[in-house]
């Protein structure tokens, strides 16, 4: 009886996605995308901390950001380079991250001829002409691209990418399939300051390029103490994005909690892992946000988000689903959001129920993310 040929380890190099830099939402698409890739591959991937990878799959090659001899070395070695999840191809923030983090690195591949295929991306259509070199020069040759929404395909057809390069797929996220912990979650909304019987509200805030616009954060002070007076409830800030400085979301929930008349709780910011994450979010009656991963957390919660419009990314995840629009990052619709609200209080399997469906739409799309990729 002939004893099968077991196949070569593939030896496979992850580019960077931000992955272990303090965004839950990026190790989520990284451990949704890991679990599903094929056994044979050996992983080495790029890493902003090496720390993190405690709470991440064993099993990997951890490189740094930092190790580029260590990196042009496992791109040297690879059989296949991807880049997995994450918004790599946008120029709104500008182009040193993520278009330039990369491009370099993507260069290499394509000198030393190694196949790239990017899974589950998200892509801006890029407006800076230097973007668009960068683009043309260093991106325009991967191999396939697998994308998280239409918009995302249109974008890429538009900036020379082949059709048959392309599928739509979507966000890895959609696949985690969250371990919900609400005893744990309770606890620690607890220990923070949660008290029984008033109406939880979580929020998401982001500064980044938004960070002096100062009116808006009096806007989001004004409504939210509204909320408070209307429905007696207490609001959560969340950090879905753990760094500290005043890029990011500590400094925005921090700047908005300082003008308001209310009390309000600051969830501790630390790095939570994304069961984490999605069960403390499950205990909100509605959260109001300004993030990409964020709102998907928050249907995996299965609770209702209320989806601030930030840049295309966020259009089009509103747009696939069917979020109205309540604002973008410098304007503030205050009565629609206090119309959706209202009608997540008065019922909220009504407006749950359609969410639901669409999330296991996404679910199955996601499962295309790997129909390109030849090795």
């Amino acid at each position: 009886m002939a004893v099968p040929e077991k196949k070569r380890p593939i030896r496979v190099h992850q580019l960077d996605t931000g992955l272990g830099s303090g965004n839950t939402g990026d190790d989520a698409t990284f451990l949704a995308a890991q679990a599903r890739l094929e056994p044979e591959f050996e992983l080495s991937t790029e890493v902003h901390s090496l720390k993190r990878t405690e709470v991440l799959p064993q099993g990997v090659r951890y490189l740094s950001v930092e190790d580029s001899g260590a990196i042009e070395e496992s791109i040297r070695e690879a059989d296949l380079v991807l880049l997995i999840g994450d918004t790599p191809v946008m120029d709104q923030w500008g182009l040193a991250w993520p278009l330039q983090a990369n491009a370099g690195k993507l260069r290499l591949c394509h000198e030393l001829g190694k196949t790239v295929h990017a899974l589950g991306v998200g892509v801006d259509r890029l407006q800076d002409p230097e973007g668009l070199r960068i683009f043309q020069e260093a991106y325009l040759p991967i191999a396939s691209w697998s994308v998280r929404s239409e918009n995302c395909k249109k974008a890429l057809l538009e900036m020379g990418v082949s059709e048959e390069k392309i599928v739509v797929g979507a966000d890895w996220a959609w696949l985690l399939g969250p371990q919900i912990n609400s005893e744990w979650a309770n606890k620690a909304l607890q220990k923070a300051g949660a008290s029984t019987g008033r109406l939880p509200i979580g929020v998401n805030l982001v500064n980044e390029i938004w960070k002096d616009e100062i009116e808006m954060k009096k806007a989001w002070g004004t409504l939210l103490d509204r909320l408070i007076e209307k429905y007696d409830a207490q609001v959560f800030f969340f950090c879905n994005e753990s760094r500290e400085g005043d890029y990011f979301d500590q400094a925005a929930a921090a700047e908005v909690r300082e003008g308001m008349r209310h009390p309000s709780i600051m969830v501790p910011s630390r790095y939570y892992e994304p069961n984490e994450m999605i069960s403390l979010l499950s205990c909100m009656k509605l959260n109001l946000s300004q993030r990409y991963h964020f709102t998907l957390f928050s249907i995996l919660a299965d609770v209702y988000p209320i989806s601030i419009q930030r840049g295309q990314k966020m259009e089009g995840l509103n747009q696939e689903l069917d979020l109205p629009f309540v604002g973008d990052m410098t304007h503030l619709d205050e009565k629609s959001i206090e119309r959706e609200v209202e009608a997540v209080l008065n019922d909220a399997e009504a407006k749950m129920e359609p969410l639901r469906v669409r999330r296991k739409h996404l679910e199955a799309r996601a499962m295309n993310n790997l129909s390109l990729v030849r090795y």
